[in-house]
């Protein structure tokens, strides 16, 4: 309910969890005997792919974000992803 009547309270969480999960990401690649030089470029390579794949399948992320918003499961939320990608892209 927070995150669509308060863009203060979504900015908040969005920020927590993104730590949060940068933290465990960083706890990871330590453990997996990246250096600190090392992991930072995997990160970045991890985000500007990311980007690049959020860019390309725009009008998929628009319609999951449409079924997310309605509500629907988990499963047709996959479906919808299914749906809109070409077998080629995959």
């Amino acid at each position: 309910m927070g995150h669509t009547s308060s863009q203060k309270y979504h900015d908040r969480v969005i920020h927590v969890n993104m730590g949060k999960l940068s933290s465990k990401l960083d706890n990871l690649l330590k453990r997996l005997g990246f250096t600190q030089k090392k992991a930072d470029s995997q990160v970045r390579w991890a985000v500007l792919n990311t980007v690049l794949i959020l860019r390309r399948h725009r009008g998929v992320i628009s319609k999951l974000v449409k079924a997310m918003v309605e509500g629907r499961s988990v499963g047709l939320c996959i479906g919808t992803i299914e749906d809109c990608i070409d077998d080629v892209d995959i």
